[in-house]
């Protein structure tokens, strides 16, 4: 579900600080979406963020809100797989609409994420609520696949 910026390395900070600057403010965007969840609702809902940063800063930063734990496909985050998820409910980390439109039949902008200090490829997200996959995420997995 991620997409690459092309030609942009490097951002305000140097990048062992800028891939960690912003993270509370997502942690923060992604359990306000939760919480205006039903019960039933967060009883199936999964987060899905796009980059490995992102869904480390979530699983750190995510308990003390009471967030469940966050999968991705960047990187090793693939290898552990959609865990318990089936993906009709999934809140979305991610730049693209249109990328997400393509996976879900039902998608809803809950939040915008900036971070002035962020790297290029995370300064710019958002919080999406996602319903209706076009097709169960397990059978999805094997092409979200992101190694880059």
């Amino acid at each position: 579900m991620r997409s690459d910026v092309a030609g942009e390395t490097s951002g305000k900070l140097p990048p062992q600080f800028g891939f960690q600057f912003g993270w509370r403010e997502l942690t923060d965007a992604v359990a306000q979406t939760y919480a205006g969840l039903s019960p039933d609702e967060k009883a199936e809902a999964g987060i899905f963020a796009e980059t490995f940063g992102e869904a480390a800063a979530l699983n750190f930063f995510g308990p003390n809100r009471g967030l469940p734990r966050a999968i991705g496909t960047h990187n090793n985050y693939w290898l552990w797989g959609p865990q318990r998820y089936s993906g009709d409910l999934m809140i979305v980390v991610s730049d693209s609409e249109e990328r997400l439109r393509r996976r879900f039949g039902n998608v809803v902008l809950s939040r915008r994420i900036e971070c002035e200090y962020c790297m290029p490829v995370v300064r710019s997200k958002s919080v999406f609520v996602c319903r209706e996959p076009r097709q169960p995420l397990p059978a999805m997995w094997p092409e979200l696949k992101d190694y880059s």
